[in-house]
């Protein structure tokens, strides 16, 4: 709500945007009956209340009324005396009542804001509060008329547009080259700096009139111009508008009209001038500043015109030798016009401060195209004089910044490409010659040795003598001069637009170029690794980034500001792909690719939406949300190479919308949608876009799910990488052929790393939504066809078993549920069916009890699923009549289920889990529908009689399965069960996590498990060597689960082990955390643990995945928790996620490093320092890592599962000997462990030192996986009781001593939470961590292993 005062009567939501029609829109929203009227009256009742108690106060009450003006005050405060003489002298002095006012206003404003909170009608830019009935009314309705009138607005300019095309088109200008007549300069006489003109300068007799249009490179549309030209409108209004729009425009080349108004916005605040008056205050005072000093210098001088300055000579030869040898600015190299405003607005700058340096011409040119001129003014020079002079003044980074970030982007290489940073290194040091054109050597030399101390760490910097040449051979100075130049000289016209659109968005933060440098860099890796010494490195610097696509560079530079990997960007570059190999006779034997046709089907579409974040309009998604805007794009990509691409064309139908009407935070809106579309991709040959030599990349198809309606930019829904392909055997081709097969994904929300034409939605709900598909081979599908009549029954019973249970459906409100009966009435009880049986289950039963009925007999529930239903989300088909007398039964009264099966490891019968639910609710009816309910792992061991649900609450809930089960009216034949992605069952309490969506996902891809009951019920039959006939597989079922009664009336059962819910998968992976280790027995090391992965005799021979997993795993600790020991040191990393084979004697080698070397910090506050060794020399030749102080192994897995827990294992001393390691591949750890001690191969560490490590499950994260148990048989190979003395030993010195030592002595004392020794704390921890990494990954490559 804005309201604007003028002293009598409040002006409410009146606008001037100086856009006619957006203030026309603004205008109409004021009409009688429209809903803006409710929305003010609603707050202005609010404000008035709170308003009303400080109207005692006389004066106040008076500048109160005076800021509400007399409508309002009429309205609400009519019987308040106003007497606004009390605001005049003589009562009050005219600046005590402007203080008065100044205060009161700021204080109406936030009064005015709260009410508007407490009322539900405070919009905010991120949707954070709900809003009213009549707020969404009035944003609704305000989006609308803005909407139809912006599609008017757009048709007249277009229109316009073609009637100026038509006229103008004999003309045919071409915008390369426009040729201008010389203008005359501004004399000294008629310069003055007006004050009511947009234009920064005027002459007084402006006779300069120009007929020619120059039109400007054709990077964005009329219509992207004039819808800039109207959010300029909008933002100008407010500075904070600006902020918005520049973070919303990230990533965006902007429109010529925005663009000249942001960069304008951007120089002129960075004058900081004190004006109350906005940005128009800013530009008049500035004009004022620079015409007053122009004046004097001109008349300082005694020059004529500030236009000719006595270099104007030098000048003018260097702006035409530039333009006429800068990639971007060649092709304006004839054009006079832009040479001349260049010319004369570098005079300009001499005589205002006798500043001019060759690169300000390079500087100014993007300032020229931003702010060109169709007719240039003569005063147009001195507008760009005062633009650069603010940008080389405040905005542009110092030479002593260029060269930092020059060697920042250098060291980030030197980390991120290993092989790029090398081969330049190389390259640069063969055939070296320089062209002193290309360098300002002296520049160079003089500022270098500054750049180097404040922004640099020196042992990480690039050392060369003090020649200019030394330093010349240096790849980093090329990158001081891409962005030196601010890219003019790099990129071509719309690159440079880009990048200086995106400077002055983020008002030119340095990592945003940095990030630009980083970039191009990476995109032009093949091009340098073909150039062999330093003329062709040098070429490729020069005139590389030119050649690159703008959206290649575009997408790049938003994957590295987005955290990507930089390890993606030379995949980026479409220039590669493009280029066919050439036909010489060494390609012909070469391998052959081909990729035979593949189609995809049956699209299923499940979108999931968190209401409270849905994009634009708040609450109302799921109310504006349109299916048919929902389109699908199937790519198929060979590697990085995009090969095809296809999108729906016909519309998509809604099956179902689903909308969970909650008061909590977690509303959603589902919608599954179907697509007809059939994607046919025919064979494809991905030689031609790829060089050959590229022998690891695959072919996989991309789907992803784009949101496109009406005026919206599309977005991405989301997204999934589909493996879709098998590779046949061949010596000569590589054939690839399509996997046929039906699954449901879940759906990525985070930008995939190859594919980022749209942006994606922040509405998406990445573990919620999913999407069902069929991929298939189109040449069997024809056949398929014509067999379909012939194959009838046996065809559905297929899809049948394929058909897919979604992971989770809200409940639908809008079910109709039948009337509910009372406690006197019969009901039926349903068990309809389980989803998602664990891995370690096998067949299933349920069995129940009605408990607190007030009976005291009730009938017993046991119920068996369907033998023909889906093994992994069986159906029962149980039916209960309850209370069919129709006795009275206690309110209280529940129902307690339990889910028992055969645990498919023990073969004995075990719990899962159990679940309970109240019949009747507080007013005595029955708790009528569906009910989806989670199982707890254990059973209150109170009476049953006394159970309640939420005593359930305290337990933990078994993943992923959950039990439905319906309450309905006794009716004389059962009620069919619904579908459970209709939504009918109550489902929030059964919502899963991300972790549990995780584990229904790999359930949902797991093809070698039992599809049907039945077929898990011959498993276990043939498992237990039984011999039953088919006919009598229901008789074997009931026996072997006791299904002539209940379980709860038996003597309890075991639980089935929940930390092997999940089998281990390979791609999933074991997640690994080294938390401390005992008794080391030394002080004053920094110690870290190496692990890696020892495999067993069954995987030894196995191949390394093409993912790296199955071979050389390893991993490093790096984050200590400095309250730990010394001789105990504990650590604070998160998991590492390792893929080895399933192999259950391979097992996890720890092993103990210490460093002996000591930390210096940085003489500069807030620079990390560097290490050196003990006697103070230099780490890098004097530190070695200190003999190995321990070693240990631990099992990873048992059976097919991981070893879930927390294990301690002891350490030993000196080496694992190669008589162990065998024994070890072949023997279970202890085993081995108890020979070796038992041969002496082994010894244990004195002081009873050990290891403790968690190991679970990849499906976990850190914080979601189910508490682990502890895990102690290793240390039984010793004497028990010492180690775990070890582990509770609380001598010795702490860590956190390490990091004081480094300090002076004064520093030495102090406080451990105080901010300096924090930063302390954490330079040396980094410090120390990367010297220790580089050790370990040098003596790892020495052994003759891989790296890190």
């Amino acid at each position: 709500m804005e309201i604007h005062y003028d002293g009598n009567s409040p002006i409410t939501g009146q606008a001037h945007f100086y856009e006619p029609w957006l203030d026309s829109c603004a205008s109409e929203t004021l009409l009688p009956e429209y809903p803006w009227h409710q929305v003010s009256d609603k707050i202005g009742k609010t404000l008035a209340t709170q308003v009303k108690p400080f109207l005692q106060d006389l004066n106040k009450r008076q500048i109160i009324f005076k800021l509400l003006g007399r409508d309002f005050v009429l309205k609400y405060f009519s019987e308040y005396s106003y007497v606004p003489s009390l605001l005049s002298p003589p009562n009050i002095s005219d600046a005590a009542s402007a203080k008065m006012e100044k205060h009161a206003k700021a204080w109406l404003w936030d009064q005015c804001t709260k009410a508007a909170e407490h009322t539900g009608c405070l919009f905010t830019d991120d949707n954070s509060t709900e809003l009213s009935k009549e707020m969404t009314q009035f944003v609704n309705h305000t989006y609308s008329l803005v909407e139809k009138a912006m599609d008017m607005f757009l048709a007249k300019h277009e229109d316009k547009k073609k009637e100026e095309s038509l006229e103008t088109n004999d003309a045919s200008w071409n915008w390369k080259g426009v040729y201008c007549k010389r203008r005359k300069s501004v004399e000294s006489k008629d310069l003055h700096f007006t004050l009511n003109r947009q234009a920064a300068f005027q002459v007084k007799e402006n006779n300069a009139s120009n007929d020619l249009e120059v039109l400007s490179p054709p990077l964005n549309s009329s219509v992207s111009d004039a819808l800039g030209g109207a959010v300029c409108s909008i933002i100008g209004r407010d500075s904070e508008s600006v902020a918005l729009a520049c973070n919303r425009l990230t990533g965006k080349l902007l429109p010529k009209t925005l663009r000249r108004f942001i960069w304008m916005h951007k120089l002129l605040k960075s004058e900081n001038m004190n004006s109350n008056g906005g940005l128009k205050n800013i530009e008049k005072e500035a004009r004022e500043k620079y015409g007053r000093i122009l004046e004097h210098k001109l008349t300082e001088l005694k020059l004529r015109t500030a236009t000719r300055s006595p270099i104007s000579g030098l000048i003018e030869n260097a702006v035409v030798e530039k333009y006429e040898n800068t990639a971007s600015m060649h092709q304006f190299s004839m054009d006079e016009q832009m040479i001349l405003e260049s010319s004369k607005s570098l005079n300009v700058l001499y005589v205002y401060n006798c500043t001019y340096e060759p690169y300000h011409i390079h500087w100014l040119f993007p300032l020229q195209m931003a702010f060109k001129q169709t007719s240039t003014t003569a005063e147009h020079p001195y507008e760009l004089f005062m633009y650069l002079h603010l940008l080389i003044k405040n905005i542009f980074p110092s030479w002593l910044e260029i060269f930092a970030m020059a060697e920042r982007v250098m060291n980030v290489l030197k980390k991120e490409d290993k092989e790029l940073f090398a081969h330049l290194q190389d390259s640069f040091r063969r055939n070296v010659t320089f062209n002193p054109k290309d360098f300002l050597v002296e520049l160079i030399s003089r500022e270098r040795e500054e750049a180097l101390k404040l922004y640099a760490e020196t042992e990480e910097l690039y050392h060369y003598s003090s020649l200019p040449e030394e330093l010349l051979a240096s790849p980093v100075i090329f990158l001081r001069k891409w962005m030196g130049e601010g890219f003019v000289n790099s990129v071509d016209l719309p690159t440079l637009l880009l990048i200086w659109d995106q400077l002055f968005m983020q008002d030119w933060n340095r990592k945003v170029m940095e990030n630009f440098c980083l970039a191009i860099l990476l995109l032009l890796k093949d091009s340098f690794m073909t150039a062999k010494d330093y003329p062709a490195v040098r070429k490729v610097f020069l005139s590389g980034g030119y050649r690159l696509f703008t959206f290649d560079i575009q997408r790049a530079w938003i994957h590295l500001q987005q955290g990507g990997l930089s390890a993606d960007i030379p995949g980026m570059n479409h220039l590669n792909a493009r280029q066919l190999h050439d036909l010489s006779p060494r390609h012909q034997a070469e391998m052959i690719r081909n990729i035979l046709p593949i189609g995809v089907k049956d699209i299923i579409l499940n979108l999931t939406f968190p209401l409270q974040n849905a994009d634009l309009a708040s609450n109302t998604w799921d109310k504006d949300f349109d299916p048919n805007a929902v389109k699908l794009t199937a790519s198929i990509f060979y590697g990085h190479i995009k090969l095809r691409s296809k999108t729906t064309s016909v519309k998509p139908s809604l099956l179902q919308k689903v909308t969970q009407n909650k008061e909590t935070k977690k509303d959603m809106a589902s919608f599954i949608i179907k697509f007809k579309d059939l994607f046919n991709f025919e064979s494809l040959d991905p030689s031609d876009y790829m060089d050959n030599t590229n022998g690891s990349a695959q072919p996989y198809i991309l789907l992803k799910a784009v949101y496109s309606s009406g005026e919206r930019d599309p977005f991405t829904l989301g997204w999934v990488k589909i493996n879709a392909f098998e590779q046949e055997d061949s010596s000569t081709q590589e054939i690839w052929l399509p996997r046929e097969f039906s699954n449901v994904f879940l759906l990525h929300s985070e930008r995939y790393s190859f594919d980022e034409s749209t942006p994606v939605s922040n509405t998406s709900g990445s573990n919620d939504s999913s999407i069902e598909f069929t991929i298939y081979d189109p040449a069997k599908e024809i056949q398929s066809l014509k067999n379909t009549t012939s194959r009838g029954k046996s065809r559905d019973e297929e899809e049948h078993i394929l058909s897919i249970i979604p992971f989770w459906v809200p409940h639908n409100v809008s079910t109709i549920l039948p009337p509910p009966t009372t406690v006197q009435q019969s009901f039926d009880l349903y068990i309809d069916a389980l989803h998602y049986v664990p891995d370690n289950a096998t067949i299933t039963k349920v069995s129940g009890k009605i408990l607190n009925s007030g009976k005291k007999t009730m009938s017993p529930i046991v119920a068996l699923s369907d033998l023909n239903s889906y093994w992994r989300n069986p159906e029962f088909h149980f039916c209960l009549p309850v209370n069919t007398k129709g006795e009275k039964l206690n309110i209280a009264s529940t129902v307690l289920f339990e889910v028992s099966t055969v645990d498919l490891d023990s073969k004995a019968l075990a719990v899962i889990g159990y679940c309970m639910l109240r019949v009747f609710n507080n007013e005595g009816k029955l708790n009528v529908g569906g009910f989806q309910l989670k199982l707890r792992n254990s059973v209150p061991s109170k009476q049953l009689s006394s159970l309640s649900p939420s005593a359930f609450n305290q337990y933990t809930v078994f993943p992923c399965c959950s039990l439905l089960i319906r309450l309905l009216p006794h009716t004389e034949h059962p009620v069919p069960a619904p579908r459970y992605s209709e939504g009918y069952y109550f489902t929030e309490e059964a919502q899963p996590g991300r972790s549990e969506l995780a584990i229904m996902s790999t359930f949902q891809k797991d093809a070698n498990v039992p599809k049907l009951v039945k077929d898990m019920v011959a498993h276990l039959m043939e498992r237990d060597q039984s011999q039953v006939a088919e006919a009598q597989l229901k008789d074997w079922y009931k026996r072997r689960v006791d299904a002539e009664k209940s379980s709860l009336q038996k003597a309890s059962l075991n639980y089935i082990n929940i930390h092997n819910a999940a089998r281990y998968r390979q791609e999933i992976g074991i997640c690994i955390k080294i938390r401390q280790a005992f008794g080391l027995g030394v002080e004053g090391l920094y110690i870290n643990a190496f692990a890696r992965v020892l495999k067993g005799d069954q995987s030894l021979h196995l191949p390394q995945l093409t993912q790296n997993w199955g071979g050389e795993e390893k991993f490093l600790t790096r984050l200590h928790d400095f309250t730990s020991l010394q001789a105990s040191p504990r650590w604070k990393d998160s998991a590492v996620v390792l893929h080895p084979y399933l192999d259950n004697h391979s097992a996890l080698l720890v092993q103990i490093f210490g460093m002996d070397a000591v930390y210096v910090p940085n003489t500069i506050s807030g620079q990390r320092g560097h290490i050196v060794a003990r006697n103070g020399q230099d780490v890098e030749q004097n530190v070695e890592l200190e003999p190995l102080i321990g070693w240990t192994v631990f099992p990873m897995f048992n059976g097919h599962y991981i070893r879930s827990g927390i294990h301690s294992s002891p350490l030993f001393e000196g080496q694992p000997n190669a008589e162990f390691l065998q024994l070890l591949s072949t023997h279970p750890v202890k085993t081995a462990m108890e020979q070796g001690l038992k041969k002496k191969n082994l010894k244990l560490l004195p002081g009873y030192g050990c290891v403790t490590v968690e190991l679970w499950d990849g499906h976990y994260t850190d914080d979601k996986h189910f508490a682990l148990p502890i895990m102690n048989d290793l240390l039984t190979v010793g004497n028990v009781k010492k180690f775990l003395a070890t582990q509770t030993s609380k001598k010795g010195k702490a860590m956190s001593l390490l990091a004081l030592k480094s300090f002076d002595n004064k520093k030495q004392k102090l406080q451990q939470n105080s901010q300096e020794y924090q930063q302390h704390q954490q330079f040396y921890e980094e410090a120390m961590a990367d010297k220790f990494y580089d050790l370990i990954e040098m003596a790892l490559l020495n052994a003759g292993y891989g790296p890190l």
